[in-house]
């Protein structure tokens, strides 16, 4: 999620690869503006809080969860898997078997 797509939120989440959490448009990544996000709280994946709780000031994606193993759901608790390999979206739970 990114806060300038979803007006009718008070925070971001961690963005996308084309559009950063603080962005104003695509590949807007030197804009420096601190929005509230979310995504400390994606440490705690898969015990996530209320993001609207858990937002404070962040701007780009340092805070996407890279930690070892699986949750539950079967997805990797090491996202940037996902980044590294796109593919993966197809068949989120791969890494994890």
């Amino acid at each position: 999620m990114v806060k300038a797509l979803s007006p009718d939120y008070s925070y971001s989440g961690c963005g996308n690869i084309h559009y950063p959490p603080n962005g104003t448009s695509d590949y807007d990544y030197a804009n420096s503006s601190p929005v509230p996000l979310n995504c400390d709280d994606f440490a705690n994946y898969p015990d996530l809080g209320d993001p609207a709780e858990t937002a404070k000031p962040v701007n780009w994606f340092s805070h996407l969860p890279s930690n070892e193993g699986c949750g539950p759901d079967e997805v990797a608790s090491n996202w940037w898997r996902y980044f590294v390999d796109p593919a993966l979206a197809l068949d989120p739970a791969a890494p994890c078997r």
